[in-house]
């Protein structure tokens, strides 16, 4: 079973310096800044900064913090590294503030987070999300923004189209602001310069962000199943499986010591089998909150993951396969390296490779395919009590026959490598 725990050290210099530390603090910021540190493509941010920021002056208790601290972390979860908007893509600017995040210093009984976005041509936009306990404190922060923007606001309009009260104040290439405020939510897209011809971006950014919020506000209201669905994939996978008359054997040594986080918030196991004559297969299992995210995470892998295979290939691609679910791609190589990945239960991205010395009869990654997505669908069947199978000897899963897994027009889409 995997637990998700943190070792922590305590230094003899930390215990030392403790009473030059209590007396320091009084006059110390308390302004914690938990910042988003996940490498590209992918930035997932970490929580904002618990109750006591500067972003949140209003005090109130722990439960009404807490609350309002998991909503906000769920919007900034939700936040994409690249945003289209307008004639441009926008990309997370990790030159500013602390890696593109920071908290606005001008949130008044709320809690709030800010992004940083630029495009190749230098234009640049702040998205500010805020969150509040009452759509009344919301309103008074929206109000007491309209007034700070009152420049640029003055002849602004609103907009039928979006969530009420809002406004947009279209500048020209710069000062270009919008302010939302959803039910207890409040969203601001400050456009501070735009380099490019076109139409101004701020509409379209606008319409990203409330896009951004709306999926913060699921992500709140829907349970994070993801531990237990992944913990109880890597259950089911035993220490060995026969298939055909060939014994897979599970090499323990190469297990992730926890679930993987891939993809948009995604979590990940894989199990690497050997069987006699050099051969190695792996399966890789990724579980997301959405079917969105595990088609997102799907496309990125099949181009990834397949690569390797797909260079090998003398056709350059891959093939579509009508006997599993879609969407799927699978690749062979002449060395021989195979490698399939599908998409499984809508929230499920499997993928299986195979490596070898020798080009094996058959269609052997279709058969460890077939036994990698029968060991996901034993994982969802609830049982009274699940044991890891130390012993499993399993019959060939049926395997399309030769004329079905050959590539014709009607069964087959090619996909470029």
């Amino acid at each position: 079973m995997f637990q998700f725990k943190k070792n922590t050290r305590i230094h003899i210099g930390f215990v030392i310096g403790m009473f030059g530390i209590i007396i320091l603090s009084a006059c110390a910021p308390d302004d914690l800044d938990y910042t988003p540190t996940a490498p590209p493509p992918t930035i997932t941010p970490s929580p904002t900064p618990a109750s006591g920021d500067a972003t949140n002056s209003g005090g109130g208790d722990t439960s009404s913090t807490d609350t309002k601290q998991a909503q906000l972390d769920a919007i900034i979860a939700s936040i994409p590294v690249n945003m289209p908007a307008g004639a441009e893509q926008w990309q997370i600017n990790t030159s500013r503030g602390d890696k593109g995040f920071e908290n606005p210093p001008n949130v008044q009984n709320g809690i709030g987070r800010r992004v940083y976005y630029r495009t190749q041509a230098a234009s640049e936009m702040q998205i500010t999300y805020a969150v509040f306990d009452t759509p009344e404190l919301a309103q008074a922060h929206y109000e007491r923004l309209r007034e700070v923007r009152s420049t640029v606001l003055r002849a602004g309009t609103q907009r039928d189209d979006f969530p009420t009260p809002n406004i947009f104040g279209l500048g020209t290439t710069t000062g270009s602001v919008a302010l939302i405020q959803d039910g207890n939510y409040f969203v601001e897209v400050f456009i501070e310069v735009y380099s490019s011809v076109g139409q101004n971006p701020l509409v379209a950014s606008a319409r990203q962000a409330i896009n951004v919020l709306n999926a913060g506000i699921a992500r709140y209201s829907t349970p994070d199943l993801k531990p237990a669905r992944i913990e109880a994939v890597d259950v089911v996978l035993p220490a060995e499986f026969t298939l055909g008359d060939v014994v897979w054997e599970r090499d323990a040594s190469q297990n992730y010591p926890e679930p993987l986080e891939v993809g948009n918030n995604g979590l990940s196991v894989r199990a690497i089998y050997n069987a006699e004559g050099g051969r190695e297969a792996t399966f890789t299992y990724a579980v997301f909150d959405n079917a969105d995210d595990a088609a997102a995470f799907y496309s990125e892998t099949s181009r990834q993951n397949l690569s390797a295979s797909l260079r090998l290939n003398p056709a350059g691609q891959g093939q579509t396969r009508d006997d599993f679910p879609q969407p799927n791609v699978f690749a062979s190589g002449v060395a021989y390296i195979a490698a399939g990945v599908f998409q499984s239960n809508e929230v499920f991205v499997i993928v299986v490779s195979l490596e070898t010395t020798s080009i094996p009869e058959g269609d052997p990654i279709a058969e460890l395919a077939q036994q990698a997505a029968a060991f996901l669908q034993q994982s969802l069947v609830p049982t009274e009590e699940t044991v890891p199978a130390t012993d499993a000897t399993i019959e060939p899963p049926e395997v399309a026959t030769e004329e079905a897994s050959d590539a014709t027009p009607e069964a087959t889409r090619q996909i470029a490598g």
